[in-house]
Parts: structure tokens; C-alpha cells; sequence
């Protein structure tokens, strides 16, 4: 799967995100939608309030030129609002989940849908390794030892349910 594909698959598809972006820790973008015209410096600078949340809380949190009002966060997400407007974002191991959501999105499904691909990107020690330029063949070669470490960690079926 695309970087691409994780922001229209995965975050707009749920409905209860209206734009995103994925970046890297150096603020590079990855993948965003169509129309959120985030800078690399802004969100550099919101990969630096992970660890310096002063930052954020004088400032608050710029996306795409609107800044909104600093939240709450932790090492691992940040939270922020403007209006009818909300932010929520979730730091990986090498790159960071920016989620825009409005009313009536309530925060907690944005947070849900953000935190869930966050997770996974963890639990997988990050699809970052390969990066989206890629040749086709090398994508294709991950997605299968993708698949078959997966295969592999499913239980096996219920004793009634195995063949013999």
C-alpha cells in the first residue's frame, strides 16, 4: 500500500477525517489530500512540539496556513482546534499521522481512525522502509513478505474446524 493510499484508504475513506497528511520526521510530505497544502516547515515544526510541547502551547498549531489552538498532547499525539475545525495528529517511529476533522466529526472518531493507522504503522516497524519511490518490483517483493508474516502470526483455527 502507497503512502497515498493510506491517506484515501484509510483516513478520508473513514469519513471521520476531511483532510490528512503523512510526513516524515524532517517535515518531508508523503502523502497528503487533495487541497490541504501543508508546508514542510510547518510540519517540522509540529514534529518538533512532540518532544517541546512549549512550543505548541505558545504558539499553537499551524497547518496549511491556519493556526489553531494548542490542546493537549503527549510524546505520541497532539490536539488542537479552530472553530469548527480539529486536529489531531499522531507521531510514528519515523513519521508523523496529520489529521484534520469538522463538526460533526466528534474528536474521539477522528482520534480513533489517526491512532489506529498510527498503530499499525508501529506494529509493522514502519512501511517507512519502503519508501514510496520505489520500483514497482521492490514494493511487490515487501508486499508479499508482508503477507506471509501475517499468514504466519494467525492462529491456527479451532481444533473442530482443522482438517485431518
Amino acid at each position: 500500500m502507497s503512502w497515498q493510499d493510506y491517506v484515501d484508504k484509510q483516513l478520508l475513506a473513514s469519513r471521520c477525517v476531511t483532510k490528512a497528511a503523512i510526513a516524515g520526521h524532517d517535515g518531508n510530505l508523503w502523502a497528503k489530500s487533495e487541497g490541504f497544502e501543508v508546508s514542510k516547515e510547518e510540519l517540522t515544526k509540529l514534529v518538533q512540539g512532540f518532544d517541546e510541547q512549549d512550543i505548541l502551547t505558545s504558539s499553537g498549531v499551524t497547518l496549511a496556513g491556519n493556526r489553531y489552538i494548542y490542546l493537549s498532547g503527549t510524546d505520541r499525539v497532539i490536539r488542537a482546534k479552530l472553530g469548527k475545525v480539529g486536529v489531531h495528529c499522531m507521531k510514528t517511529t519515523q513519521a508523523v499521522v496529520v489529521s484534520l476533522y469538522e463538526d460533526p466529526i466528534q474528536p474521539q472518531q477522528a482520534a480513533s481512525v489517526v491512532e489506529k493507522l498510527g498503530d499499525y504503522l508501529v506494529g509493522m516497524r514502519h512501511a517507512a522502509r519502503v519508501a514510496p519511490e520505489l520500483p514497482q518490483a521492490c514494493r511487490a517483493t515487501f508486499d508479499e513478505k508482508q503477507q506471509q508474516q501475517q499468514q504466519q502470526q494467525q492462529p491456527p483455527p479451532p481444533p473442530h474446524q482443522q482438517q485431518y
